[in-house]
């Protein structure tokens, strides 16, 4: 048992040591039963003596009732440690993956983790509930009944030991087997529901470009890539039954004919030679349901190795971050020489300057320059990999990063709603806000009258990652959970893109009034929605190349001027000279069509 297993387990000691007890009774009372069958036998029916036959059917009531006494209790506190096991598993990977830095998120699929989450704890759950209870009490009814059939006849008894390895090696054989061909089925199950996964939630995109039948084409080539994984597991397992009861038939076969000559020439009683042939029946029944445990707890273990490798990636926080908590008096911010780089690619480069309390600042730049990674950096999402972060002249390394987030308020483009009410996904920030306080954040973000609207009002549930509202009113609820968390630090990332232009108008003043004496950074690709920001940094392959105020940039002519012309420029001379210039994509077209 590895230690990370036997952690999970500690907790139910006490329980698994009365579940042990019940089946070391439980064994004990089968080979009793075996045990008697020769004073039975010798004693009574072979004199004749039908005495006991009165007491027969009382004894069997009273066997029988002491067993099913016995196995209900195995049974049932074998399932409460196996399942509260799975349970403690579960807690425990969704609160490591919660902490795991985003860069764990950038390599690994969703669905690849709700696999691990949910198909291998799931396998681990069975085994720990069903296949660990018959391995256990079976494994006790062995060595009860394997003591009574040396003390029976220790000649007999080592022939049944003989042919033992026989029939127990084909089911070791396959457990090994089974545990190496576990965590490719379920690699192999984690393709089948990414593939789905991206169906389902790109289902407009696949439609829109008729795309379902490549789907659908996707989607069977994964199942049978599954299905023939699980096909050559399932043949290995069903084989694993007919060989061992081969190997089990000939050691029965050699105990008949040696218990039938020493029967012969009366070395053995009847009763006794009886009283072996039961306990023997008993006994191999649960060497091979040991055996079919062992495969199963082998599948586990492959499992087990899967979870723990998520478990072993490590996470950037602690779980209790004893810092101490920042204190945000002003919102002065500062970047010291930044560096950051993702799978040995530089993302950032000696990134320096300064943050005035209550300024806006405005990044600026083409797609891919770091803007978003800078303010990523900022909220503690990545640690920077040299360089520092100063919030009021404290290094953010060296306060809880919850407190740094606890200062933040994040409106991103992408915006993500929880399957919920609109009241809860505006309260989703400050949990615990009355209505009147979120009926309050929707009115500043412009959103109140909207929900007015609704049939259910803020009790509406908005789907599946909001997709019942429309992408205005999805952003708007992000700017009215930015609004109710009242941070001294604003982060807007894209926070208009979503809006049309009499919306955004409507909404700047709300903006406004968020931004009012707060430090605040703007992303934005359209030039025009940054225009009176109090600084302006642009930022090119990962590079402060230019600072200053809108004119002052303007007047520099340089990358600012350029990235603002493209989006200002009349729009005659634009077209003349789209007019005049090749066009790629237009002949790239042209010579796809000549050349399909």
């Amino acid at each position: 048992m590895s230690r990370r297993t036997w952690a999970f387990l500690r907790p139910y000691t006490s329980l698994l040591v009365a579940t042990l007890i019940v089946m070391i009774v439980r064994a004990a009372l089968i080979a009793g039963v075996a045990y008697l069958v020769k004073p039975v036998f010798d004693r009574h029916i072979l004199v004749r003596d039908l005495g006991v036959v009165r007491w027969a059917p009382v004894l069997v009531l009273v066997f029988y009732s002491a067993k099913a006494t016995l196995e209900y209790l195995q049974a049932y506190w074998m399932g409460i440690i196996g399942d509260g096991m799975c349970r403690d598993i579960r807690n425990t990977l969704y609160a490591h993956v919660i902490d795991l830095p985003l860069t764990f998120f950038h390599r690994t699929t969703v669905p690849s983790i709700l696999s691990r989450l949910l198909a291998d704890v799931t396998i681990v759950q069975n085994a720990a509930g069903a296949s660990l209870l018959v391995m256990l009490k079976d494994a006790f009814s062995v060595i009860a009944l394997g003591t009574l059939l040396f003390y029976q006849d220790w000649r007999l008894a080592l022939l049944a030991v003989m042919v033992l390895p026989l029939a127990v090696y084909p089911f070791v054989h396959f457990g090994r087997f089974r545990r190496r061909r576990i965590q490719l089925e379920q690699e192999r199950l984690a393709d089948l529901a990414a593939t789905a996964h991206e169906g389902l939630t790109g289902n407009k995109i696949v439609k829109a470009f008729g795309m379902s039948e490549h789907e659908k084409r996707r989607f069977r080539d994964r199942n049978e890539q599954y299905y023939t994984i699980r096909r050559s597991v399932r043949m290995m397992v069903a084989a694993s039954n007919p060989i061992g009861e081969m190997a089990l038939a000939v050691g029965i076969a050699a105990i008949t004919a040696y218990g039938g000559v020493q029967l012969a020439y009366e070395r053995m009683t009847v009763g006794q030679l009886a009283s072996f042939f039961v306990a023997l029946a008993l006994v191999y029944e649960p060497i091979k349901r040991v055996a079919r445990g062992y495969i199963e707890l082998q599948g586990a273990a492959g499992a087990l190795q899967r979870l723990g490798r998520i478990l072993e990636e490590e996470t950037p926080e602690p779980t209790h971050d004893e810092r101490p908590a920042l204190r945000v008096s002003a919102g002065a911010i500062e970047f010291r020489g930044v560096d950051f780089a993702y799978d040995q690619r530089a993302i950032l480069h000696d990134v320096s300057f300064a943050v005035a309390p209550a300024t806006t600042i405005a990044l600026v730049g083409l797609s891919g320059a770091g803007k978003s990674t800078l303010m990523d950096l900022l909220a503690g999402f990545l640690e920077p990999t040299r360089g520092t972060i100063l919030i009021d002249g404290t290094d953010t390394r060296s306060v809880s990063r919850i407190s740094v987030r606890a200062q933040i308020a994040l409106v991103t483009q992408d915006v993500f709603l929880f399957n919920d009410t609109i009241e809860a996904n505006i309260g989703y920030g400050a949990l615990g806000a009355d209505h009147t306080a979120i009926v309050r954040a929707a009115e500043l973000a412009e959103l109140h009258d909207v929900i007015e609207r609704l049939p259910n009002g803020y009790q509406t549930h908005v789907g599946e990652r909001g997709i019942r509202l429309s992408g205005g009113e999805r952003q708007r609820i992000a700017i009215a959970r930015a609004f109710l968390k009242d941070a001294p630090i604003v982060i807007l990332d894209e926070a208009t893109s979503a809006l049309d232009s009499a919306t955004e108008a409507r909404l700047q003043r709300s903006l406004d009034r968020l931004m009012m004496g707060r430090t605040v950074f703007v992303i934005a690709h359209r030039l025009s929605t940054i225009q009176d920001a109090d600084r302006i940094v642009v930022l090119a392959d990962g590079r402060i190349v230019e600072e200053g105020t809108h004119a002052s940039l303007v007047a520099r002519a340089g990358e600012y001027l350029r990235l603002y012309r493209v989006q200002f420029e009349p729009r005659e001379e634009a077209a003349e000279r789209h007019l005049e210039a090749p066009q790629p994509a237009a002949a790239a077209i042209g010579r796809i069509r000549k050349n399909p």
